[in-house]
C-alpha cells in the first residue's frame, strides 16, 4: 500500500520457444511473486528432437499460454521446417511492462524482439553463446544484426562468463549484464541423488556395470557434442584401464552412430537411450565415477551442473560455458575441444588415482551447493528491475 492506494504490479511477459525443465523452478517463482503480474507464452508444438519435455504442472496454469506456430515447408533447418509464431500479438495486446526473451536463434524470438522495438517495450535477452561460435562464419555474418539486438535490449542475461565476453565483444556494457547461469534446482537434485544412491547396487546390475569404473555422457547426439572424440578417448583409456565403461544416454540426429559405436565396444559401452526426467538422470549418476562433456562448443551445459550436484566430477572442454563451475583439478578437468588424447588423459588422471577421485567426488557437491534457486531468482529479479528503469527513461 502507498498513500492508501494499492500498488500496481509490474506486468512481465516471458517468451520461451520450448519448455526447458531446469527453468521451470524459476518460472514457478515468477508466477508466485506477489510484486509481479506474470504471463508465460510458449509455442504449442513439441520439439521434434526433445521427446517428453513439457511445462508439467505449470501447463495447467491459465497464466501459462500456448501460442500457435506456422511452418514454412520450403525452408528447413536440419530435419525440421522453419517455423514462426503466429500468436505474438497476444503478448503485446496484454501490454506488458517488460518482456523476457529466451534466446535469439529462433525466428519466433527474433520476431518478438522486432515487435518490442516497434512497440517500445523494454526486453531482457537471455542467451547462450561460446567463444568458438564467436569465430564461426555464421556468427560473423550474423554479427551486424546481433549487435542491433544487443543495442536495443534493456539488459542481457548471459548464461556464462564466456557468453558475457561474447556480448562484450559485440558492444554490450557490463552495466547491462547480469550472468544468470543455466543451473538446475541443485538442492532438489541433491536430495533425489541421495535417494538414487540407495539403489546403486540394483542400478549397476541393470546396466551390467558391477565392478566397473563408469563414465557417463548425457545429452543430445550431435557431432558438435564431441561424440567421435569421446569414443576415441574411451579406446585410449581402456588400454590402460580395461574395466572402464561408458554409459551414454540421450537423443538426437546421431543416434544411429552412437548405437553402432556402442555395438563395436560391447564390453566397454552401454547405450541407455533417452533419459526421461531428473529421476533417471540421478539414477545414471548414482553409478557414475566421472561425467564427460567433450563438446566442440556449449553455451552452458546444464548437465555438467547436474552431475556435480550428484557428486560426480566432470570433464568438460574449454569452450563450455559451465567452465564457470568446474575448477580444474578440483571437481573435474577442463580440456581442449576436439582433442581425444587430452580427454583420455583427463579420464586416466582421475580414475587411476582413487584418492584423487574420492576428493573430486567430495568437492563436486561442495562447489555447487551455494548455487540455489534463491540466488538465481535474485539475479532474474535484478534484470527485471534494470529493464523497468529503462522503460522509465523512455
Amino acid at each position: 500500500m502507498r498513500n492508501g492506494c494499492k500498488m500496481e504490479r509490474k506486468k512481465v511477459a516471458v517468451v520461451h520457444t520450448f519448455p526447458t525443465p531446469y527453468r521451470i523452478p524459476l518460472f514457478e517463482r515468477l508466477l508466485n511473486d506477489q510484486e509481479l503480474d506474470v504471463r508465460i507464452f510458449f509455442t504449442d508444438r513439441p520439439a521434434s528432437l526433445r521427446p517428453g519435455i513439457s511445462f508439467g504442472a505449470l501447463g495447467s496454469d491459465e497464466r501459462v499460454i500456448a501460442l500457435p506456430e506456422i511452418g514454412f515447408p520450403p525452408f528447413k533447418r536440419g530435419d525440421d521446417k522453419i517455423r514462426i509464431n503466429a500468436g505474438l500479438a497476444r503478448v503485446f495486446a496484454w501490454k506488458p511492462d517488460v518482456i523476457l526473451i529466451y534466446g535469439y536463434n529462433e525466428p519466433t524470438n527474433l520476431l518478438a524482439i522486432m515487435l518490442c522495438v516497434l512497440h517500445r517495450v523494454p526486453y531482457v535477452l537471455f542467451a547462450e553463446a561460446s567463444y568458438v561460435e564467436e569465430r564461426s562464419l555464421r556468427r560473423r555474418i550474423f554479427a551486424p544484426f546481433l549487435s542491433q539486438i544487443i543495442r536495443h535490449a534493456a539488459c542481457l542475461g548471459p548464461a556464462s562468463s564466456s557468453c558475457a565476453a561474447f556480448f562484450r565483444s559485440m558492444g554490450c556494457e557490463d552495466s547491462q549484464m547480469v550472468i544468470v547461469p543455466c543451473l538446475p534446482d541443485v538442492q532438489s537434485i541433491q536430495a533425489m541423488s541421495n535417494e538414487a544412491r540407495q539403489r546403486t547396487a540394483e542400478t549397476r546390475r541393470k546396466l551390467r556395470v558391477e565392478g566397473k569404473t563408469v563414465l557417463v555422457f548425457i545429452g543430445r547426439f550431435l557431432k558438435c557434442k564431441g561424440l567421435k572424440e569421446m569414443f576415441e578417448a574411451l579406446d585410449i583409456a581402456r588400454l590402460h584401464q580395461p574395466d572402464v565403461v561408458l554409459v551414454i544416454g540421450g537423443y538426437g540426429l546421431e543416434e544411429k552412430y552412437v548405437k553402432t559405436q556402442c555395438d563395436l565396444r560391447p564390453e566397454n559401452s552401454r547405450y541407455f537411450g533417452f533419459v526421461q526426467g531428473v529421476g533417471q538422470l540421478c539414477e545414471l549418476f548414482s553409478v557414475a565415477d566421472l561425467h564427460l562433456m567433450p563438446s566442440w562448443y556449449e553455451g552452458y551445459g546444464v548437465v555438467c551442473a547436474e552431475a556435480l550436484s550428484c557428486g560426480v566430477p566432470s570433464i568438460i572442454t574449454r569452450s563450455c560455458g559451465c567452465a564457470d563451475v568446474v575448477i580444474d583439478g578440483v571437481n573435474g578437468f577442463i580440456v581442449e575441444p576436439r582433442d581425444p588424447d587430452g580427454l583420455a588423459d583427463g579420464i586416466l588422471k582421475t580414475i587411476s588415482d582413487p584418492d584423487r577421485l574420492a576428493m573430486m567426488k567430495r568437492m563436486a557437491n561442495v562447489t555447487v551447493k551455494d548455487l540455489t534457486m534463491d540466488v538465481l531468482y535474485a539475479k532474474l529479479k535484478s534484470l527485471i528491475t534494470l529493464a523497468s528503469a529503462d522503460k522509465n527513461r523512455t
